[in-house]
């Protein structure tokens, strides 16, 4: 019986990011799970393509690493996404695994959740405070924070808006979540620091990976950084680069939802 693990992220184009925040969750996996073989892909066409361009390396996307698992005769897989919410990469992930789910080419195949996705009811895990805590070794309750979420025009962008508030929850007040892509975005934030009187923030990515997002568009030189927003608005900043990836209690969240797809009858 031939078992693997697909861990599939988002990806990233910058090989030093991805060794700090992809490979670390890969190899926590192999230890965690001796008995099954460890496989990667990006859900991200773009990146893949931009790598094999640049670089002439060939990275999977999902549909092939489950092809080549057939070729090499696997009989199970777990696919775990190292995506955060549930939005448009985690469903074209779960149509591709339902896909082979239809072909019957595996004996089993499973689906594992991205790090937010229940909110502890009816005897779920809570995802969002489980979370929280996962970031209690990076964040204090007396700095004021803003963590840079991707965000996304998918209704699951609602995830970090729960998220900000189970970080209030916790007594977290300090902590605020902005989105590149989605709501709540900087400019709404900006009003919201300048009204609670905050004069000084510490930007740091929510975000699996400090890729081209995290030197850009928060830390860049152009105008529309968040950095130079901020500071125009008088809010002093400073960064602090370490992604959700480089994390080891996030880490280990993954490798929970993992045994957890595991332990499932369906």
């Amino acid at each position: 019986m031939k078992k693997a693990i697909l861990v599939v992220s988002f990806g990233t184009s910058l090989a030093a990011a991805g060794k700090k925040a992809i490979d670390p969750i890969e190899d926590k996996i192999r230890l965690a799970f001796p008995a099954y073989d460890v496989r990667r892909a990006y859900s991200s066409h773009i990146i893949i393509n931009k790598i094999k361009e640049r670089d002439n390396i060939h990275i999977d996307n999902p549909v092939e690493a489950l092809e080549r698992l057939i070729d090499q005769e696997y009989n199970q897989v777990i696919v775990q996404p190292l995506h955060i919410i549930p939005g448009l990469e985690y469903q074209y992930l779960r149509s591709v695994v339902k896909e082979f789910s239809h072909k019957k080419a595996f004996s089993k195949i499973r689906l594992a959740r991205p790090a937010l996705y229940y909110k502890g009811k009816k005897d779920r895990p809570d995802d969002y405070k489980i979370f929280v805590d996962a970031m209690e070794e990076d964040l204090n309750k007396k700095d004021n924070f803003l963590l840079m979420a991707h965000g996304t025009s998918h209704q699951a962008n609602e995830c970090y808006l729960q998220l900000q508030q189970s970080f209030y929850k916790e007594g977290y007040k300090n902590v605020y979540i902005a989105s590149l892509k989605g709501y709540p975005d900087i400019s709404l934030i900006k009003e919201r620091l300048i009204k609670d009187n905050v004069d000084q923030v510490i930007l740091k990515p929510l975000m699996l990976v400090s890729g081209r997002h995290v030197y850009k568009d928060m830390l860049g030189d152009n105008k529309g950084s968040w950095q130079n927003i901020l500071e125009d608005a008088g809010i002093k900043t400073r960064a602090d680069t370490k992604s959700l990836g480089e994390i080891r209690a996030f880490q280990d969240i993954y490798i929970e939802h993992i045994r957890e797809a595991i332990r499932r009858s369906d």
